[in-house]
């Protein structure tokens, strides 16, 4: 799984970089794509070093809410109309949501479920 949370400090580090690679002039845009990416990259580098198995889905489940923060932002602060930082978004984000998420399932230890136990009854 630490394949996954590389490949979420990429995604952050691109976020970080997009409003200069992609031309990107808005304030809003700039800011947003800015503090979220240093966010994403810096709790999926954290996961990446850590040693906790318990602490890393944790991380992933933040991890996967920044990655829903990302898709809803051009909605949620009107820049929607900006096609290029929409589709960034859009794409970054859902592709940050789903392998954190799914990272997150698969890394938090689950309860023993008691199939097909019979109890009799007192």
């Amino acid at each position: 799984m630490k394949g996954i949370t590389w490949i979420n400090v990429f995604l952050g580090l691109w976020l970080i970089f997009s409003p200069f690679t992609l031309g990107i002039t808005s304030t809003t845009v700039f800011w947003e794509e800015i503090i979220i990416g240093l966010l994403i990259a810096g709790f999926a580098f954290s996961q990446g070093l850590g040693k906790d198995k318990k602490a890393a889905g944790g991380y992933s489940y933040a991890i996967g809410a920044f990655g829903v923060w990302v898709l809803f932002a051009p909605f949620m602060f009107g820049y929607a109309n900006i096609t290029v930082a929409l589709w960034n978004d859009v794409i970054v984000g859902t592709l940050v949501a789903l392998l954190a998420f799914y990272q997150g399932m698969k890394e938090t230890p689950t309860l023993p479920t008691d199939h097909g136990t019979h109890h009799p009854s007192r």
